[in-house]
């Protein structure tokens, strides 16, 4: 039943990455890793101590891509695509295929095609490797090795913050199964795990807490734009959103594994409800994943009370499904998207920096990622995620009037364009580029423009 199940995620994780882009965070870890890999540090910027990135440990991935000299983003699909693979053979662990087998091929159905699910396995960011880690430390643990699980939830703290949460959930139940033993391991290997690296980074960059963090902080999200970006960010969640309803009630027929998952999920939507920090679409991935679980174990109730015809599952049966699945998808990703910003605006922007020698200049920007990777140039961090004198800045405008990059790239977006036409910075700074290449005007009317973010650049010169 599996190989079928894992084939259909790989068609449409391939799928979607002909037309979904890697998210341009990514490139950020992408160019640390660089920069470890070819003696520089482990730093953004040349001689700049800064921990810009949220996933320390996630940056030994890339650099082991690069160390090998396998194109990064290549190499990170192809990575993201075996962790969901993993993860759906994980969650079988996790279950009693004698009674389960119908569970167990919708949840793989539902993680193929759910299309925020599959958009951030293309990303290149880190949250699928974040979930064969909590789900391995959960298997783990149901299984009895304590210490193993232990540290795998150790291992993931150091990948995403939210590991803390799965610490303490899977040190809980540990406390509860095995005390003596629970002790005795996070004395000896939880803490240790936990305080090396933390030492390590307070002694290199002045902080546990990134950069990034702290700057992605004082971004405030309300409660339902935090409910609508991790709970129904699609049509396929809010489809399927009744049928998760219903297995999270039938929660204390599960097994033990799911339980425990199913409380990591719901403890890491209430912390984000309660803080309500600014959410970005790979957040989900843990939410979705969890809610998928639900809506596979809802649906397989119902239908096992309606009919008992799908109890007994065959490969062939299997197989049929999730081709038809897949073959549904494909089409109706080919119907509404275009092509991937990864090979026209990324490949565009590569081409430009080459050819202009960018690698030498300093660029200022909001969106780093792609232009920092590409152009290996000194990156002024409009964001502030790997730049703290942002701060000093009460505006972008201020802060290029101050540093005066050579080059400053922008959203083609209604109030960025309007404030590259400003008179102080139209007599300074021309446009040059534009990406992707289109037959639109460098210097388009801002009145115009969208105020929505859209992966679409200008680029400008100093004068």
């Amino acid at each position: 039943m599996l190989v079928p199940l894992m084939l259909t995620i790989v068609i449409t994780r391939i799928a979607g990455s002909l037309v979904f882009p890697t998210y341009d965070d990514a490139f950020i870890t992408y160019r640390y890793a660089r920069n470890l890999v070819h003696g520089i540090g482990f730093v953004y910027n040349r001689g700049e101590q800064i921990l810009g990135v949220t996933a320390p440990l996630f940056a030994a991935v890339p650099a082991l891509l690069e160390l090998l000299h396998v194109p990064v983003p290549l190499g990170m699909l192809l990575v993201n695509i075996c962790c969901d693979v993993v993860s759906l053979y994980l969650v079988s662990r996790l279950i009693d295929l004698r009674r389960s087998a119908l569970m167990l091929m919708l949840f793989g159905l539902l993680l193929a095609v759910s299309p925020v699910l599959v958009r951030i396995a293309v990303g290149g960011m880190e949250a699928n490797l974040f979930i064969v880690l909590f789900l391995t430390a959960i298997v783990l643990i149901t299984r009895d090795w304590i210490a193993c699980g232990l540290f795998v939830a150790v291992c993931a703290c150091w990948m995403r913050p939210e590991g803390l949460m799965l610490l303490a959930v899977v040190s809980l139940y540990s406390l509860w199964q095995q005390p003596r033993r629970t002790l005795i391991a996070q004395f000896f290997l939880v803490v240790p795990v936990l305080l090396v690296p933390a030492a390590v980074l307070i002694n290199k960059y002045g902080s546990i807490v990134p950069q990034s963090v702290a700057a992605k902080s004082a971004v405030h999200s309300s409660f339902i734009v935090v409910l609508q970006q991790l709970v129904w960010p699609d049509p396929v969640a809010i489809a399927v959103l009744p049928l998760a309803a219903w297995g999270l009630t039938r929660l204390r027929t599960l097994e033990r594994g799911l339980q425990l998952l199913t409380a990591w999920g719901l403890l890491y939507l209430s912390a984000y409800l309660v803080m309500r920090p600014g959410v970005w679409s790979w957040y989900a991935a843990p939410t979705q994943f969890v809610l998928m679980i639900l809506a596979a174990v809802g649906a397989s109730d119902l239908v096992s009370r309606a009919t008992t015809q799908w109890r007994e599952l065959t490969p062939l049966r299997t197989a049929a499904a999730g081709v038809g699945v897949a073959l549904v998808w494909v089409a109706a990703l080919s119907v509404t998207h275009g092509r991937s910003a990864t090979g026209t605006v990324y490949g565009e922007m590569r081409q430009w920096a080459m050819v202009h020698h960018v690698e030498q200049n300093t660029v200022l920007a909001e969106d780093i990622g792609a232009i920092g990777y590409y152009s290996d140039a000194y990156i002024l961090d409009a964001a502030g995620l790997v730049y703290r004198d942002r701060a000093k800045f009460d505006s972008v405008k201020a802060m290029i009037i101050a540093t005066a990059p050579r080059y400053v790239m922008i959203n083609v977006i209604r109030d960025q364009v309007a404030m590259m036409g400003d008179f102080e910075l139209r007599r300074t700074y021309r446009p040059v580029a534009r990406f992707p290449r289109t037959d639109q005007p460098l210097n388009p009317d801002p009145r115009f423009l969208s105020p929505a973010w859209r992966q679409e650049y200008l680029i400008y010169e100093r004068q």
